[in-house]
């Protein structure tokens, strides 16, 4: 007769055995799988957002039981989450919401003689920058401050602002 002890030493032995080869037939899918969200993650970043969606998506269809998987799926519903918000507006809304800031850059160039820097961007309508003689703001009601992170804010070659509407807000 076997001792309690030397059984639950062989069903340890035998656990381990089988996690070990469980784990050794997910590694690979694993590491497929985490390469695949490093490229979606730089895709996000650089502001490739329907490129980062595709890879997310393949990555839970392909990889299903990896834990990547599940970070992937994470972020495909907070993408969802970003382009519902931005679908809550049609595009005539978003373009005049756009139309809306450029008259206020406008107004804050009359009163201190230039646009922001775009180091200083949007929140320049906001509060006071510093050393910008003659500001007068804010600019904005605090009602408009919500789509401020929707706009990427840069200045042409002829030197004249340009909004851009992001699909992920800063």
């Amino acid at each position: 007769m076997k001792s309690p002890c030397r059984q639950r030493f062989w069903i340890f032995v035998l656990f381990v055995g089988l996690a070990n080869l469980a784990m050794m037939g997910c590694t690979d899918s694993e590491v497929a799988a985490r390469k695949m969200h490093n490229e979606a993650m730089t895709a996000e970043r650089e502001g490739r957002q329907d490129d980062a969606i595709a890879i997310y998506q393949k990555i839970v269809d392909q990889y299903p039981e990896t834990q990547t998987s599940i970070e992937a799926n994470k972020q495909l519903i907070k993408l969802a989450r970003v382009d519902s918000f931005t679908a809550a507006y049609d595009k005539k809304t978003w373009e005049l919401r756009k139309e809306d800031l450029l008259a206020t850059l406008d107004l804050y160039r009359l009163e201190t003689g230039q646009y922001p820097t775009e180091k200083q961007g949007l929140s320049a309508l906001l509060t006071d920058p510093g050393n910008v003689p003659n500001w007068h703001g804010p600019y904005l009601k605090a009602a408009a401050v919500t789509i401020l992170p929707h706009f990427s804010y840069r200045l042409n070659s002829n030197g004249l602002p340009e909004l851009i509407l992001r699909t992920k807000p800063k």
